[in-house]
């Protein structure tokens, strides 16, 4: 069953970079900010993986399949977060031009597998985010990782 939210793309994006650069962010309170349960999937001795137990439905009709978010164990490092599996309607460059304006030229991936990335990066407002892209349909967004500053 997929969680529905109000959030556009985008609004998710700045929130979820607000929320890295605040003290003591962590998955848990990412989780409750969204109102979205988060499961711990796997950790090693430096990283705890956490991931939406169901995709997440956003504003015009996008959904993000996937929200990774890599708490760091190390105190005051702020969590790494991905939104990614993005469906539903396509976001092309049309869209993110509109939206974020100039980006970086594509850098494609080293090894060119179907699901292989190529990514750009741009600003989102005050948020600096990388793009992502599959080599097997890079006419539309996969994924986005907003980045504190």
């Amino acid at each position: 069953m997929e969680k529905l939210l109000m959030h556009t793309l985008w609004s998710l994006a700045q929130a979820l970079a607000e929320l890295q650069g605040q003290p003591g962010a962590d998955a848990l309170r990412v989780g409750g900010v969204l109102g979205i349960e988060l499961k711990l999937v796997k950790e090693n001795a430096h990283v705890r993986f956490y991931e939406n137990e169901s995709p997440l439905r956003l504003a015009g009709g996008v959904i993000a399949g996937k929200l990774d978010i890599r708490e760091f164990k190390a105190a005051g490092k702020a969590p790494f977060i991905i939104i990614s599996q993005l469906g539903g309607t396509c976001i092309g460059m049309e869209e993110l031009q509109r939206r974020i304006g100039a980006l970086t030229p594509p850098t494609p991936p080293s090894n060119p597998v179907p699901d292989a990335l190529i990514t750009r990066q741009g600003r989102l407002g005050k948020v600096r985010v990388s793009l992502g892209f599959r080599w097997s349909d890079p006419d539309c967004l996969a994924s986005i990782t907003p980045h504190i500053d």
